[in-house]
């Protein structure tokens, strides 16, 4: 067991759409400006928000899928995110009380009561009236209340004349009437031409592209209009909990694994490259787009989803990445794909339906297209001993429905089907392939914080392959 005492605190809505991303992402940028370390953890399974929170703060994201862990493997989660943060900020989805996964049952009220997270509840009011404080106190009587410590009033509309800051006093005196926690902001309705990604996460068009200028825009209308110190003052309020160590720190590093995180590459479960790090793996990022080759010295690498749709042609021209790629599974390189980019590891792929088809890398000898089905919680388990688990080893995750290889091409082609997926009806779905000894690739995308062994597994197949290689380089 270990026990962390890192101050943190949720975001979370009354309602879906209220703007907790916005403001989450403005509070990002106001802390980083203060010259704190901001390790963001979202709820549910937002990939693409995710890879903003990542970029804006430089820590993996974590996120808090309650369809795919546990109880326990939530706190775990939060606990790791922790771990040289001086603040950790749960972002959540839907509504405080809403229950996402009927399975799970949890909410972002049971996520915050199990992390000790005091709350900060944001609420659509385009008027500050006592309807407010009704609202605001049926939230907080309900069975399920965490510790709400503030609220935020998104999208005023400022009567003739009034400013955001009477319109706030005002709010803040209506909640202190009827002993409600504190009005922390009114942010006024804001009309803007960029909107942050959707929750559900497509690999069709790049949702993470966010202008500069609509982040500056944001930070400083969350600075001006938000309390950020009392935020940050109510973050420390958050008492210490135990979290199971499913995942000691490796304290030395013991291989090198490049992922492809550029305007096309990095959509994940960012857990996934996080635990690995926690493992003891370099992560080294390189471009598709800008690198004509590999990292050097690596041991594995790892091709998480991309937008193909728009970066297809553009990826398809870097013929010398393509053939440094091939160069390293020839080598016996260890090679972990999902989602598109399985496709892109492909013969060739379609990217649009009914679109033009790219050149791929090759290394699986099928045709990846572009399909349109339910996306999906999964559970995978390993057929093989593979680079991920042994056989009989399962894992949670998720399918977008995006991605297809015709299923009878596989034995034909020379791959093979080294794990098998089925979706909560225990409907088959798109296997994983191995067109190497050393290469797992799925369509799909799992989440390793449902089962670290993957992870791990991981880690040991390239320290192995990443030795063997050193071992056999020409002496300088």
């Amino acid at each position: 067991m270990e026990t962390t005492s890192v101050p943190r605190i949720m975001i979370a809505g009354t309602l879906p759409g209220v703007g907790k991303s916005l403001i989450t992402t403005g509070l990002v940028l106001a802390f980083k400006r203060r010259g704190l370390g901001v390790s963001v953890v979202v709820t549910g399974r937002p990939l693409q928000q995710s890879v903003i929170y990542n970029r804006l703060s430089r820590r993996f994201v974590r996120c808090l899928d309650q369809s795919l862990l546990t109880p326990t493997q939530i706190r775990a989660a939060v606990g790791q995110a922790g771990r040289g943060a001086d603040l950790v900020l749960i972002d959540g989805s839907g509504g405080l009380y809403d229950i996402t996964d009927a399975k799970s049952g949890m909410t972002d009220a049971g996520i915050a009561a199990a992390v000790h997270a005091p709350v900060i509840l944001v609420m659509d009011a385009p008027r500050v009236s006592r309807s407010l404080a009704a609202i605001v106190q049926g939230y907080t009587g309900f069975v399920e209340c965490p510790w709400i410590q503030g609220i935020i009033a998104n999208g005023l509309i400022p009567f003739a004349g009034a400013e955001a800051s009477r319109e706030r006093a005002s709010c803040d005196d209506t909640l202190t009437k009827f002993s409600l926690p504190p009005c922390y902001g009114c942010v006024p309705a804001t009309e803007t031409r960029y909107g942050l990604p959707p929750a559900r996460s497509w690999q069709e068009s790049n949702y993470t592209a966010v202008p500069l200028q609509f982040l500056n825009d944001v930070e400083r209308l969350v600075t001006i209009h938000v309390d950020v110190d009392a935020i940050l003052s109510a973050a420390t309020t958050a008492m210490p909990f135990q979290f199971d160590d499913l995942v000691p720190i490796v304290p030395f590093r013991q291989c090198r694994i490049a992922i492809a995180d550029d305007s096309s590459f990095g959509l994940c479960f960012q857990d996934n490259a996080d635990l690995l790090r926690l493992l003891g793996a370099e992560i080294v990022p390189f471009s598709p787009l800008a690198d004509s080759a590999l990292p050097p010295d690596i041991g594995g690498l790892y091709l998480p989803g991309a937008y193909l749709g728009e970066y297809g042609e553009a990826i398809a021209a870097n013929k010398g990445l393509y053939q440094s790629i091939r160069d390293f599974a020839n080598a016996g390189g260890v090679i972990y794909s999902e989602g598109a980019g399985t496709a892109f590891l492909c013969q060739s792929f379609t990217p649009e339906q009914e679109g033009k088809k790219y050149d791929g890398v090759g290394l699986i000898p099928l045709h990846a297209a572009r399909v349109s089905e339910e996306p999906r919680s999964l559970v995978g388990t390993v057929l093989e001993d593979s680079v991920l688990a042994p056989a009989g080893r399962s894992v949670q995750g998720y399918s977008t429905g995006e991605w297809s290889i015709k299923r009878g091409e596989s034995a034909s082609a020379g791959v093979f089907e080294v794990m098998r997926f089925h979706g909560p009806s225990q409907e088959p779905l798109q296997p994983m392939l191995s067109a190497t000894a050393q290469s797992c690739s799925t369509l799909h995308f799992l989440h390793f914080g449902s089962n670290p062994d993957f992870a791990r597994g991981l880690v040991s197949a390239a320290a192995a392959h990443q030795k063997t290689a050193v071992g056999r380089a020409p002496p300088t």
